[in-house]
């Protein structure tokens, strides 16, 4: 059984992710889903925090996939060049801005939302996310999912003003190597909830690619 660490986003609890660790569990995977105080904790803090807590749950030099929502999925990705390099498998990022995100950069201008937000809205807004180039022979282990059900006429005020899910640019979840991507008519919040994103999820840990059979 090959264990899956679920790690939620900016704002969210390990809560959100539970409806895809049950999916995954179904489908014979076993989830670990780290909880951090992503409000809190700059990017750097919360990659670490997270890399504890799996390290306390997964015994050593066992193999993992990782799967992330928005941040966590930076997080994810993070690990996966870095700290979990030789024993992370595959990656899904579900939504994640990994180009930063304009509307990041809108809540940073308001003081009082950039202070409840906390310094990785900062490093969002900035596109202050650290290492997140695989080495060319790693990036066919990278899944992105991107959503775009974001309402252009809206969402332009917050300065998301290309294809976007409401949060996050496809642009942005695409700007990295990867070795497949899928863009979803998903809004951000509802990427980690979808059926249709975790069973894309399920394929690429599976498999290495989306399913793209028709359904």
């Amino acid at each position: 059984m090959k264990t899956v660490a679920v790690i939620h986003g900016l704002g969210r609890g390990r809560g959100s992710m539970r409806l895809l660790a049950e999916r995954l569990r179904r489908e014979g995977f076993a989830p670990v889903l780290p909880d951090y105080a992503s409000t809190q904790l700059s990017v750097e803090e919360a990659e670490r925090d997270v890399l504890s807590q799996i390290r306390a749950a997964v015994p050593e030099g066992d193999p993992l996939h990782l799967v992330g929502h928005s941040l966590g999925g930076v997080l994810a990705l993070r690990l996966k060049v870095g700290a979990l390099s030789g024993r992370a498998r595959r990656v899904v990022q579900l939504g994640s801005p990994n180009g930063g995100s304009a509307l990041a950069s809108f809540a940073n201008s308001v003081p009082v939302i950039g202070d409840v937000m906390g310094p990785a809205t900062e490093q969002i807004g900035e596109a202050d996310l650290g290492p997140l180039t695989l080495a060319p022979d790693r990036q066919k282990d990278l899944g992105i999912i991107a959503g775009r059900a974001g309402w252009l006429p809206y969402t332009r005020q917050f300065g998301l003003d290309t294809e976007n899910d409401g949060k996050v640019t496809v642009e942005s979840a695409l700007s990295v190597p990867h070795g497949d991507a899928l863009v979803l008519v998903v809004g951000h919040m509802i990427l980690p909830l979808s059926s249709g994103a975790s069973r894309q999820t399920i394929a690429f840990l599976r498999s290495g690619r989306f399913d793209r059979t028709p359904q």
